[in-house]
């Protein structure tokens, strides 16, 4: 389960700006969604999605603070289909905005 679990994790670390689903990450280890989510439940007490939330928002946390890109552009960057779903997205996971976030220079 571990080994499985590490392996996830180097795929989320990989793919984590473009794909968000659990079948793309099954597929790739050649198990099934639902065998793949229970595995990385298991070994490490949080879902699957909450890992590949996770680095997404570390992603656009490190983007914000420190680069200079547009949000539009880091929009694109994480592969969200417009501004206004990255906005609920990094709001729900943050508690403010992306361009709050960025004003402020919050780690």
């Amino acid at each position: 389960a571990n080994q499985l679990f590490d392996r996830f994790m180097q795929l989320v670390t990989q793919y984590h700006g473009t794909e968000r689903g659990m079948a793309f990450y099954a597929d790739r280890m050649n198990l099934t969604p639902k065998y793949l989510s229970r595995v990385v439940k298991e070994a490490s007490g949080r879902s699957g999605p909450e890992w590949i939330d996770a680095y997404v928002v570390l992603e656009a946390k490190n983007l914000l603070r420190y680069s200079s890109e547009s949000i539009k552009e880091i929009v694109y960057k994480l592969n969200f289909p417009n501004s206004s779903v990255f906005n609920k997205f990094f709001r729900l996971h943050t508690g403010m905005s992306p361009s709050e976030y960025r004003r402020q220079g919050v780690r």
